[in-house]
Parts: structure tokens; C-alpha cells; sequence
């Protein structure tokens, strides 16, 4: 009786220690929990030279290195265990523009990642990357 108690014990032990092996790290896809750097603009004729990202707040304000800044109200509006989606708008006196932009990792070899964030509004593609996942 005593060694089934033991060998019982010690297998539920077993079973504990193994389910955490293997399990990935919590990944956090929330756009706010970044630093974001800006990496490329897709569908512009203009050369972009650097523009600064951030979200506080429910708001994602965009700055560029001329002074221009745009700031864009976002909501989540899907999610799954790789990215998060966000409805954007920016308003502008009369001017309103409605996109996307969707917060996930791009993965490299030797197991190297950095998280991404592609704003896609008005026919543009902008991408960001976060410097600090680089490390």
C-alpha cells in the first residue's frame, strides 16, 4: 500500500513537472505594452524618412520627423493566440479616414522574433517593429 501511495504521488509529480515543459511564453500583443519603430511605408510615392509610434489611451498617435502628427482612435476587434486586431479612425475637422492595423510577431531562425505592428489605412501600409524584442 505504502509503495502504490508513493508511486502515485510521484507520477502525479511527474505529470505536474512535464505539462510546464514545452509551454511557449506568454506573448503580450497589446499595442500599448510597446515601444514601436517605424520600418517601412507601402503604397507611398514620398520617401518617409522616420516616424515614431505610440498608444495611450485608446489613441494611437503617429509622429513624423516634419512635425506632422496624427492621431488615430483604436479598439480591438479580433483576436487570436498570435495577434490582436484593431479597428482604427482617424478624425480631422471634416476629413475621416477608417482602417486596420494588426499587432503580431514575425519569427526568424534560431528562434529570434520581434514584434510587429502593420497600420493599413487609405491604401497605405505602414510597418513598425519593436526595437526592445530585438534584444
Amino acid at each position: 500500500m505504502k509503495k502504490s501511495s508513493i508511486l502515485i504521488l510521484f507520477s502525479v509529480f511527474l505529470l505536474f513537472v512535464l505539462s510546464g515543459c514545452g509551454k511557449k511564453e506568454t506573448r503580450d500583443f497589446h499595442i500599448e505594452n510597446h515601444i514601436w519603430t517605424f520600418s517601412e511605408v507601402v503604397g507611398s510615392e514620398n520617401t518617409v524618412s522616420d516616424l515614431e509610434c505610440a498608444a495611450v489611451d485608446e489613441t494611437l498617435t503617429i509622429k513624423g520627423t516634419n512635425g506632422d502628427k496624427w492621431e488615430l482612435k483604436y479598439k480591438i476587434s479580433g483576436k487570436d493566440t498570435n495577434s490582436l486586431i484593431y479597428e482604427l479612425e482617424y478624425v480631422n475637422g471634416t476629413e475621416a479616414m477608417k482602417g486596420m492595423a494588426v499587432s503580431s510577431i514575425t519569427e526568424y531562425a534560431k528562434g529570434k522574433y520581434e514584434y510587429t505592428l502593420v497600420i493599413d489605412m487609405d491604401g497605405y501600409a505602414i510597418y513598425f517593429y519593436d526595437r526592445e524584442s530585438e534584444e
